[in-house]
């Protein structure tokens, strides 16, 4: 299945197998109150170890290189499994792996971009269960 999704301004459209499905024209919130992107995929009907989610071919928008005055921070996260030492370590080698990945291959200038980690310390769902832990482990874009 291929799922294509544009945003541009407050406009939102999806589309799933070149069909559109979606083609929301105040579909996001304004740019002055957006000011995060996250991602966030999970495989809630299957159990982790049995079933993995997998995103290629991901593109970043060219207005993004276009305009140089863009800034973004990429931040790190993980789930509560391990040291909380070895996780915030994690989460920062995450974040400059996403760094790395956009400026090497999206060509996006590397001092627009900055890392962080936050190890476990920001969750957004139950660590107790596989589903949460998967959803706390991500990284999340930050427009400056």
């Amino acid at each position: 299945m291929h799922v294509a999704i544009q945003v541009q301004k407050q406009r939102f459209r999806c589309w799933i197998n070149e069909l559109n499905v979606f083609d929301v024209p105040k579909g996001v919130p304004a740019a002055d109150t957006m000011n995060q992107l996250r991602f966030e995929v999970g495989a809630t009907n299957y159990p982790e170890e049995s079933y993995g989610v997998f995103i290629s071919n991901v593109r970043i928008a060219t207005g993004l290189q276009e305009d140089p005055a863009v800034r973004i921070r990429i931040t790190g996260h993980t789930s509560s499994d391990g040291d909380d030492a070895a996780n915030l370590e994690l989460s920062k080698q995450r974040a400059a792996a996403v760094k790395d990945r956009l400026a090497t291959d999206w060509k996006i200038a590397a001092h627009r971009l900055e890392t962080d980690g936050k190890g476990e310390t920001e969750p957004i769902a139950d660590n107790k269960t596989n589903e949460g832990r998967t959803q706390n482990r991500r990284v999340e874009f930050v427009k400056l």
